[in-house]
């Protein structure tokens, strides 16, 4: 029987705990959102996946709060925020409600949020990667288009199929009446449900809607891209599955905001967190669960290397 799994905790693994803390300022916190490979198995055949939903919700809430309150207890929490997180983020997506709502709670409750993606953080991932004000990718780190997935037969499909589709048969009625319409035509047209097209429209409306406020809160720094942003992740792609790369987000985000990992100099303190994300990732990335693990750290005592930094930051006359 397998040992059973605590989804949302304080981090207590020794070695991750004392890098981050060597590489942490006071005040600044660190947390992973993992969804694992694996998957829980329920039965022979049947096998749970993790995404992001109503318990990922609370989870990171929870997560989130005991930041919050350590911070409180160090006197690090300024105006009731969090100064700087530093995010992993791993997640093949979920349900838009939730995943705007996740975002929407790191976005709130933190100034800065430095997001990291180690392989992928797709769909209603990306929707949280919206929160971030830079992004750290490395060269099989992922984002996906954030378009609506609706389920049309026995599969999902995306919202855009529907409108392209609508669009195209539209298109053959604009130069022929449908009178002298080809019958292949007619039969196209007949089967467009405009209930089923107004909707697939109203949901592409909403994840616009959704990314909009996430870019557009006090503190992004993304908001003189917003709209281009929000063009490009819903509409902008053939299909929902496109893999947009660290090289492809450069040009959506914009330059200063994502960051090659492999491009830093090795005692840079962004390159020195992506090695503890890699091997924090690994410790959780094949557990057998059906939700996302949570893990936290937050650094609240100042160390000796954290006075070195700052005497080194100290200007002399």
């Amino acid at each position: 029987m397998e040992e059973e799994i605590n989804i949302v905790s304080e981090e207590h693994d020794r070695r991750i705990v004392e890098k981050l803390n060597s590489i942490l300022d006071a005040g600044e916190a660190a947390m992973v959102i993992i969804a694992p490979y694996s998957g829980l198995v329920v039965a022979p055949r049947v096998i749970l996946y993790p995404y992001i939903d109503f318990p990922e919700e609370f989870n990171i809430k929870q997560a989130i709060d005991a930041i919050k309150r350590k911070l409180h207890e160090g006197n690090l929490l300024k105006e009731g925020k969090i100064e700087r997180l530093f995010l992993l983020i791993q997640s093949p997506g979920g349900g838009v409600i939730s995943s705007f709502k996740v975002a929407k709670l790191i976005r709130e409750n933190v100034k800065e949020v430095v997001s990291f993606i180690i392989h992928f953080a797709m769909s209603g991932g990306t929707l949280i990667v919206l929160a971030s004000n830079k992004v750290v990718m490395g060269p099989i780190s992922h984002v996906s288009p954030i378009d609506i997935q609706m389920k049309y037969k026995e599969d999902f499909i995306s919202s855009n199929d529907i409108i392209r589709a609508f669009r195209g048969v539209s298109a053959l009625f604009e130069k022929i009446s449908e009178e002298n319409a080809p019958y292949s035509w007619k039969v196209l047209a007949e089967k467009l449900d405009p209930i089923m097209i107004q909707e697939v429209i109203n949901v592409n409306e909403l994840a616009k809607t959704y990314a909009l406020k996430l870019l557009m809160h006090e503190h992004s720094s993304l908001k003189n891209r917003a709209e281009e942003i929000v063009r490009r992740l819903v509409e902008g792609y053939p299909t929902h599955d496109y893999v947009i790369d660290y090289k492809e987000l450069k040009e959506i985000f914009g330059e200063d905001n994502v960051i090659y990992a492999e491009e830093l100099e090795e005692n840079d303190k962004i390159r020195k967190l992506w090695y503890v994300f890699e091997e924090w990732f690994s410790k959780y990335k094949d557990l057998s669960s059906n939700r996302h693990i949570v893990r936290y750290y937050t650094k609240v005592e100042h160390t000796i290397q954290d006075k070195r930094r700052g005497e080194s930051n100290v200007q002399t006359p």
